[in-house]
């Protein structure tokens, strides 16, 4: 059975976990939260590294730690999704790693490779969504901060071509 990678992705404050929690409870999907999975792990990594765990700023973090991070939330969620569920991601993707040409590619072809269906949603707060976002990322304006029934039921909507399923009977 294939599964579905979803991802919830928007700048910091944006709503991303409120979502995330909403849609699993509601559509019986399994939330990954990145900052719950990875952060005791990150603060371990980086107190080997002799860094202070609560760091969050130094080179070590963003070019060995970070990248650690979201290679094991995409990990899971891909174990997830090849055991037929949707997993839903929330977590600060930022616009290098979602515009990147080779990025995309890479999360489009392992998720093809192991026939995943991939869709996305960039919460915006008023603001335009940003340009060179994947065709299967989806903007939806969460401008009131609250991931209300009207903002969740946005998303399922607009996920909907995507993922393979419909919003609405």
């Amino acid at each position: 059975m294939t599964g579905v990678i979803v991802l919830v992705a928007g700048h910091t404050g944006s709503g991303k976990t409120m979502l995330t929690n909403r849609l699993a409870k509601e559509m019986h999907w399994v939330p990954l939260d990145n900052d719950q999975i990875t952060e005791t792990l990150a603060s371990i990594a980086l107190e080997a590294y002799g860094q202070p765990g609560d760091d969050r700023s130094s080179d070590i973090y963003r070019e060995k730690v970070l990248p650690a991070k979201y290679d094991t939330l995409w990990r899971t969620a891909i174990n997830v999704a090849e055991s037929g569920h949707v997993a839903v991601i929330a977590a600060p993707f930022t616009m290098q790693q979602l515009t990147d040409p080779r990025q995309v590619e890479r999360i489009e072809k392992g998720c093809k490779k192991r026939s995943i269906r991939l869709g996305g949603v960039w919460l915006a707060r008023g603001g335009p969504m940003p340009e060179g976002l994947p065709r299967w990322m989806h903007e939806l304006d969460n401008t009131s901060n609250q991931a209300s029934h009207n903002v969740v039921m946005e998303a399922r909507e607009l996920l909907a071509p995507e993922i393979g399923w419909h919003a609405r009977p």
